[in-house]
């Protein structure tokens, strides 16, 4: 059965995705995986500029076709790669910005990007999964010229951030987005634009909203911590090879990723981290001893800075992305 609320299955969208790197690739492949994307998105459109981007993602769509079996029947969403981007913005009714925070002002800042987003005015979602980079900031590239009185968009143009992480691939992201200002579940639900944005995201995994002034910090939980996931999957995998296992690398990490994935799923039961160690760990036992020398070398410390980190270089290239959009308009 659809999980599209009937409202959103009136019209169906054009959705382009601005970049072919690794978070909007596996957004793509998430939305492709999806049986509920065809009834919701008529067309996704990727913009890539790059030719060798161009024919990986060729390769990877002619896979995607291969390993599906689809009755000829079945609604399908159609997907076109486009080295154009204006272009692609004027069909588009969904944006999602997928370029690097280091690329903002150049893959977005062209004149004739501008001249697109402009005369879309009112009339299309932009969501930013740009690190880093503030809805004032975007607003103020895309609408701003310099020597010119800003457009007063804060009412004619919907755009969103939000973070989704690679896991999107495999439709397990958790996406964290925000708006200018947080408003309540009612009062979003009201917003077709942002009520559409979120089936859309939540095609490929999970939706939580926060407020903007957050969105650094629950970027730093929901997406760059698969990096640090990664990590100490890795090393718990070693760990357990130790000196004189036989173990293969290969059946380490397997083991090491299931008993991951197991407590994050007791979790997400409702089961809190401090029951899970006490359903496991027994005075004297081997787990105790475990735990005993992640205390010792402050592992936990460890990890908190780690994230306090993250979202602190966000906040910092939050700042100076504002601070360089300001120079740049006079």
């Amino acid at each position: 059965m659809s999980t599209i609320p009937n409202e959103l299955q009136q019209k169906k969208a054009t959705l382009l995705i601005i970049g072919g790197g690794r978070l909007g690739t596996a957004v793509l492949q998430g939305l492709l995986s999806n049986p509920d994307t065809a009834g919701l998105l008529s067309r996704i459109v990727v913009a890539v500029r790059s030719e060798g981007t161009q024919n990986r993602l060729q390769r990877l769509l002619r896979s995607s076709l291969s390993s599906r079996c689809v009755d000829d029947s079945q609604v399908r969403t159609s997907v076109i790669l486009s080295d154009s981007t204006p272009a692609a913005i004027e069909h588009a009714d969904i944006i999602f910005l997928a370029c690097g925070h280091n690329d903002c002002e150049q893959s977005l800042a062209r004149q004739s990007i501008k001249d697109a987003f402009r005369r879309r005015l009112g009339k299309q979602t932009i969501v930013s999964f740009m690190g880093g980079v503030t809805i004032d900031t975007l607003r103020h590239i895309l609408f701003t010229e310099k020597g010119q009185p800003p457009l007063q968009t804060e009412t004619a143009c919907c755009i969103l951030r939000a973070l989704p992480n690679v896991a999107a691939k495999f439709n397990q992201s958790i996406t964290a987005v925000a708006r200018v200002s947080e408003s309540s579940a009612a009062e979003r639900s009201k917003d077709i634009h942002e009520s559409r944005t979120e089936t859309i995201l939540r095609l490929f995994g999970t939706v939580i909203w926060t407020a903007e002034q957050d969105i650094n910090a629950a970027g730093a939980l929901c997406a760059s911590s698969l990096a640090y996931y990664a990590t100490i999957i890795e090393a718990v995998a070693e760990g357990g090879r130790g000196q004189n296992s036989a173990i293969s690398r290969e059946t380490a990490l397997q083991l090491s990723a299931q008993a991951a994935k197991g407590a994050a799923r007791l979790i997400e039961a409702g089961e809190t981290p401090e029951q899970i160690r006490a359903a496991i760990v027994s005075p004297g036992g081997s787990t105790a001893r475990g735990i005993q020398a992640m205390k010792d070398r402050q592992i936990a410390p460890l990890l908190r800075e780690a994230i306090f980190e993250t979202s602190g270089a966000a906040d910092d290239l939050s700042t100076n992305a504002v601070r360089s959009s300001s120079e740049t308009s006079h």
